[in-house]
C-alpha cells in the first residue's frame, strides 16, 4: 500500500472538517476570529549566491503550541479537533523548515522537540487558528545571545479549491507531491523573506556573535 505525505492527510482531514463545521454551526457557538493581516501573494527570497559564512546560521524551529481556542474544539467535535491538532503542531514546522532550505540562506535547519540553546536562532509558534480555510500563527524567533528577531502573527486565507478536487489515489493514478501546492506556502515564504530581512540589518560582528555564543553552550 502506497503511503502519501502527511501533509496529504491533513488536507483529507479538512475535507471532513469542513462539512462537519456545517452541519454544527446551527447547534454550537461560531468560532471567534483572530485579528491578522493577511500576508496575500508573496515570492520566497532565494539567495542568488551563497551566503557568507557569518550568514548562514543554524536555525532550530520547535514543535509548535496549540493555543486556538475551545470554541473551535467545540465547532469541530473534540476528538477529530485534538487528532488534527496534535498532527499540526508537528507537521507545520517542517512545511517552514522546508521553506528555510529552499531559501539557500541559512546553515541547517532542524525541527526540535524542544528548545535547544546551542543553535543559533531558535523559532517557537503557536497554531491560532487553523480551520481549513484559514491559518494564524503567531510565531517568534530569538537568537543566542537572546535577542528577539520577531514576534508576530501571521495569517493566510484559502479556498477548497486550493485542495486536490480528486483525492482517489490508486497505483495507476499515483499522488504526485509537486503536481499540489501547499495552500498556506504563501504565509511560510513570507516568514522565511521577514528572517533574511531581519538578519541582513545586523553587522559582521553581531551575526558572528551570534554564532560564537550558541558554540560555548
Amino acid at each position: 500500500m502506497t503511503e502519501h505525505p502527511f501533509w496529504l492527510v491533513r488536507r483529507l482531514s479538512v475535507v471532513l472538517l469542513l462539512p462537519l463545521a456545517a452541519c454544527t454551526a446551527l447547534n454550537t457557538p461560531t468560532v471567534e476570529p483572530v485579528a491578522y493581516p493577511q500576508v496575500g501573494e508573496v515570492s520566497l527570497n532565494i539567495a542568488e549566491i551563497e551566503p557568507a559564512q557569518h550568514q548562514l546560521l543554524d536555525i532550530g524551529i520547535i514543535v509548535f503550541e496549540n493555543d486556538e481556542d475551545e470554541s473551535a474544539a467545540r465547532t469541530y467535535g473534540d476528538r477529530v479537533f485534538a487528532e488534527v491538532r496534535e498532527k499540526e503542531i508537528r507537521y507545520l514546522p517542517f512545511l517552514l523548515r522546508k521553506v528555510l532550505i529552499e531559501s539557500q540562506q541559512w546553515g541547517a535547519v532542524r525541527v526540535l522537540p524542544e528548545a535547544d540553546p546551542s543553535v543559533d536562532l531558535l523559532i517557537s509558534g503557536k497554531i491560532l487558528r487553523s480551520s481549513g480555510t484559514e491559518l494564524a500563527l503567531q510565531i517568534d524567533a530569538t537568537d543566542s545571545t537572546g535577542r528577539s528577531w520577531l514576534s508576530a502573527i501571521y495569517g493566510d486565507a484559502a479556498m477548497l479549491s486550493d485542495y486536490p478536487e480528486d483525492i482517489r489515489f490508486t497505483p495507476s493514478r499515483p499522488f504526485i507531491p509537486s503536481e499540489h501546492q501547499e495552500p498556506y506556502l504563501d504565509l511560510y515564504e513570507n516568514i522565511g523573506n521577514d528572517l533574511v530581512t531581519i538578519r541582513d540589518k545586523l553587522s559582521v560582528s553581531d551575526l558572528q556573535t551570534i554564532r560564537d555564543v550558541s558554540t560555548l553552550v
